[in-house]
């Protein structure tokens, strides 16, 4: 299991790819039809991908799963500006993902 501080450290540490999520974001962005998009990010973690996302498509809705609360608590940290209210850190796993069948445009995974 992840403890509070290696799930601190990864964050600090992913914070360094920047490039990386802008380039996946712009991957999602052109592969996204709809116009209001409700995007799912498997493993959300810190949430900087999610973040990434919405700053590329900020008419999406992103919802980002992850099993360890720590890594939700610092995603929600990571929010900030109008991002507040389209992106929601959810508790869950990929396995058994907490949303309604066919609720989702697109999958987001790191």
């Amino acid at each position: 299991m992840v403890d509070d501080k290696t799930a601190e450290e990864f964050t600090a540490y992913m914070k360094k790819f920047t490039d990386l999520y802008i380039y996946l974001s712009e991957i999602i962005k052109n592969h996204t039809t709809a116009s209001h998009p409700y995007i799912l990010d498997l493993g959300c973690g810190p949430g900087l991908l999610s973040i990434e996302i919405l700053k590329q498509i900020p008419d999406a809705i992103v919802i980002g799963v992850d099993p360890l609360i720590k890594m939700l608590s610092l995603a929600r940290d990571n929010r900030d500006g109008p991002s507040v209210q389209i992106f929601e850190p959810v508790l869950g796993i990929s396995e058994k993902i907490p949303l309604k069948d066919k609720s989702i445009d697109t999958e987001a995974t790191e």
